[in-house]
């Protein structure tokens, strides 16, 4: 009787505790949101897409010009003197060493996607090009074009516009002693209440969106793995039985808190991709590997502002809305909230610093990751193994496993592939968990990181179940259309506070910051 008591106390707290006006309008729109696509069927889907088409065609420029601005701020940023600034002031302490800043940071922003796109995207992009580029299909030039632009969808820009509002928010929250909301992006601007509460609103609901888009990936992947390898049907039975195991286990391990289960995860998931990602490049002819490796990356320096703005510079944007502009969308979405907890993480570092950690080292390691897989899936394609067959008959998420059966110990690489999948989604979905309770209930200064472990629980099981019935209804088309909705929002929000940033960049060339921009030595 005591504990259901406490346990009643601890809930009644936690009601008492919430910021209504950001938790509830968003939690009571995404319940509605999963109602009418029962009620209504097909009918909630084609009015889903009817409403990404008329986005895409209205914003889709929006998304590549403001992405490209975050890359050229980011750069501009870097070699600035706010570089040198301390977040948090001179004599702050981090709260990390940067191994473990690293691993969290990268495990945080990675999710499912590099594991779900970084085979099949190149089978797609090497199979059918922009027709506007006159490209042949299988040919060397459609090698290239398909890992260059492989590298740009993974890499630098994405990486800028998770660096970006990460940046603005820790500036903000360390050294302005501004609070714990997607308002502290704005630099500079002291918002009322209501606006507050309207933002985080809005980027709490474009996170749930971008996280159910990204779970359904994975799984997908999951349950088409563990079909092939136990002889399964791969159908909603399964699928549901992955979504709820991997939801329990990113809300149980959120409970312990970042220097706990979240650092931990982050460690296992980093060694696990850096295995994995050795055992593919050594199971391959080395040489051919980088040679294929160095021509995309030609081709990505060479052509990088061409691939940046192939809607803008050719009529039909058909090519670029499916891809481009819906992988800026998916990011786009995870960036405020996802900022709000890399922003925090960084304190007692230099911005250059932070620069290096979120934004250069991550691309790098993805162009990598890409390197290795995208190339592994292109030369089995080009032997005859049949991966474009593969993937027009069973999905993106079955050429994975149709490539690795063709390495050696098959069985065990997809064991051990299944579970990257789910631990990366686990830890990510662990550090953003952890943002969304903490924006959704009222500022506590005596808290670090941690929250409420109900709140967490709520956001997890919702983004779980809004994830299932997303890939049960509408499969890889409505997990676009789910991850563009989610975006829409977000380019407004990271285009005031981009402007805000370059302003408070330029000021660090007429001014010394009040916390100190010092010498790194």
């Amino acid at each position: 009787m005591q504990i259901v008591n406490n346990m009643l106390n601890t809930i009644q707290k936690t009601l008492l505790d919430l910021r209504a006006k950001v938790f509830w309008p968003v939690f009571l729109l995404l319940v509605c949101t999963i109602l009418c696509r029962f009620l209504l069927g097909n009918d909630f889907d084609s009015r889903a897409a009817f409403l990404n088409n008329k986005m895409l065609y209205y914003f889709s420029d929006g998304f590549s010009l403001v992405a490209f601005g975050i890359l050229v701020l980011i750069i501009f940023i870097f070699f600035s003197p706010l570089g040198k600034l301390k977040i948090g002031g001179e004599q702050a302490k981090p709260l990390l060493n940067r191994w473990n800043w690293f691993t969290i940071t990268l495990c945080t922003t990675i999710a499912t996607g590099i594991l779900f796109w970084g085979v099949s995207e190149p089978l797609y992009h090497l199979e059918a090009a922009p027709a506007y580029l006159d490209i042949k299909p299988g040919s060397e030039e459609s090698v290239g074009f398909a890992l260059s632009i492989l590298y740009m969808h993974w890499s630098f820009i994405p990486y800028a516009i998770y660096a970006m509002p990460a940046l603005a928010f820790a500036i903000s929250y360390y050294n302005d002693g501004k609070v714990f909301s997607i308002s502290s992006l704005f630099l500079g601007i002291e918002l009322n209440p209501k606006w507050k509460n309207i933002l985080d609103a809005i980027c709490l609901f474009s996170l749930v969106a971008g996280m159910s888009a990204s779970l359904g990936s994975g799984i997908l992947v999951i349950s088409g793995g563990i079909a092939q390898v136990f002889d399964l049907s791969s159908g909603s039975l399964l699928k549901f039985f992955v979504m709820i195991c991997i939801v329990l286990s990113f809300v149980v391990s959120a409970q312990t808190g970042l220097l706990k289960g979240i650092k931990w995860l982050s460690l296992v998931n980093t060694y696990a991709l850096i295995l994995l990602a050795l055992l593919i490049l050594f199971s391959q002819n080395l040489f051919e590997v980088c040679s294929m490796s160095l021509l995309g990356l030609k081709e990505f320096v060479t052509h990088f502002f061409r691939n940046a703005f192939l809607g803008i510079s050719f009529q039909d944007r058909t090519w670029s809305n499916s891809w481009t502009v819906f992988y800026w969308s998916n990011w786009m979405a995870w960036a405020p909230i996802t900022a709000l907890f890399l922003g925090k993480i960084s304190r007692g570092y230099r911005v250059r610093t932070f620069l290096f950690f979120n934004f250069i080292l991550p691309s790098c390691f993805s162009m990598i990751w890409m390197s290795i897989f995208g190339t592994a899936s292109i030369i089995q394609e080009q032997n005859g193994m049949g991966l474009i067959e593969e993937m027009h008959h069973n999905g993106p998420e079955g050429v994975i496993f149709k490539l690795l059966a063709n390495f050696p110990y098959s069985i065990i690489i997809v064991l051990f592939f299944i579970f990257i999948v789910y631990i990366s989604f686990v830890t990510a979905a662990d550090s953003n968990t952890e943002a969304m309770s903490q924006l959704s209930l009222k500022p506590n200064p005596k808290e670090e990181i941690s929250s409420s472990n109900y709140v967490k629980m709520i956001w997890g099981f919702l983004v779980g179940f809004i994830a299932f019935v997303m890939i049960e209804s509408s499969g890889i088309e409505g997990i676009k259309i789910l991850s563009n909705l989610g975006g829409l929002p977000v380019l407004f929000i990271l285009s005031i506070a981009g402007v805000l940033l370059l302003r408070r960049c330029i000021t660090s060339f007429n001014r010394k910051e009040q916390d100190g921009i010092e010498s790194d030595n």
